[in-house]
């Protein structure tokens, strides 16, 4: 082990190098004991394991402890693109966009080919491989992430409260909505943030923002683009102005954003941005399964010695779930070190 990486929801990230292969990975460590979340955690891996794409973090592995379920992932070094945001203050749209194009590619072969929505994106869940001279894209955490697979219909308010779209703000548990079109909402939030160096529609704090959210109109999203910088271009607005529609049905889905013109420029060569497919190593389904009841009895035992056995192990993750993650803001638009969580 080398250090911590990054604090998340339920546990923390560590950067780690495999003894037996010397290969650099990040893992995930999630405690166990009354607050260990089953269904939540069992979602996520599995709807991790199954992807393979150049612009998505690798799973590698599972592995148990009586203290913790670790989550093996590929190593990025880059930092996040939050990080990198606040550092420049801005992005240009040329770079913008290239950071645009590859997270919309990822997202469509996860809607596509596998069904799975994220409903989570956002500046601090995309990492960079900054290798490069343009970084790579990749993005992670998948713990909000929905399947088709398990016939489990969206209705639950996930997400962060800058990015999620208003009819997911307004989502009250009783009616689904469009997972696809909700993750381009927030693609569309992340690329704003990138151009413009803060959020579209307030900085106030967590609260306030999702009421402005939830009572968003056309004409304050008309506004916010209004407000870009002078030299974003009219094909980049244009493209704003069909990802954040108010309305879903009027909304680009993923296919009709990838055939936009301004997306389409300096598009790389198809090839090398495809799918792929899934970590040779990639344990079996029944494999982790069998990891995760193991952990579910470690974490009753252990929920047992502090009188707290049955609390909350066997809720719906969607009952459970039910919030939006607080995130922050400058108030200060252009400043480099401004948070957008």
């Amino acid at each position: 082990m080398w250090g911590h990486v990054a604090a998340c929801a339920f546990g923390w990230v560590q950067h780690a190098r495999n003894v037996e292969t010397g290969e650099e990975v990040a893992i995930k460590f999630i405690p166990l004991g009354p607050r260990f979340f089953h269904r939540y955690v069992e979602r996520e891996i599995m709807n991790h394991r199954r992807l393979g794409h150049p612009h998505i973090v690798g799973l590698k592995e599972v592995f148990l402890t009586p203290q913790v379920l670790g989550i093996v992932m590929e190593y990025v070094g880059g930092g996040n693109l939050q990080s990198y945001v606040e550092r420049a203050g801005r992005l240009p749209e040329w770079q913008a966009r290239c950071f645009f194009q590859q997270l919309i590619l990822a997202l469509r072969y996860c809607h596509d080919a596998l069904g799975i929505a994220h409903r989570d994106i956002k500046l601090g869940n995309i990492l960079l491989n900054t290798k490069y001279q343009v970084p790579i894209l990749k993005i992670c955490d998948f713990g909000y992430s929905k399947s088709t697979q398990y016939g489990s219909v969206p209705k639950t308010r996930v997400g962060t409260a800058a990015y999620i779209s208003p009819e997911v703000a307004l989502s009250a548990g009783d009616t689904a909505y469009d997972t696809e079109k909700a993750d381009v909402w927030s693609a569309g939030v992340t690329l704003f943030c990138m151009l413009a160096g803060r959020y579209p529609f307030t900085d106030a704090d967590n609260a306030v923002r999702l009421r402005c959210i939830q009572t968003l109109g056309a004409e304050q999203v008309e506004r916010a683009l209004e407000a870009l910088p002078a030299d974003v271009s009219p094909g980049c607005r244009a493209l704003l102005r069909g990802v954040l529609r108010v309305r879903p049905e009027e909304r680009l889905a993923l296919q009709q954003v990838v055939e936009d013109p301004w997306f389409q420029l300096y598009l790389p060569d198809p090839s090398r941005m495809g799918a792929g497919a899934p970590p040779k190593d990639a344990q079996g389904a029944e494999e982790i399964r069998g990891i995760l009841a193991q952990a579910e009895v470690y974490s009753k035992t252990r929920a047992a010695r502090d009188d707290l056995e049955g609390e909350i192990i066997d809720q719906d993750v969607d009952d459970i779930f039910n919030e939006i993650e607080p995130d922050t803001l400058d108030r200060h638009p252009h400043r480099a070190q401004a948070r957008m969580d």
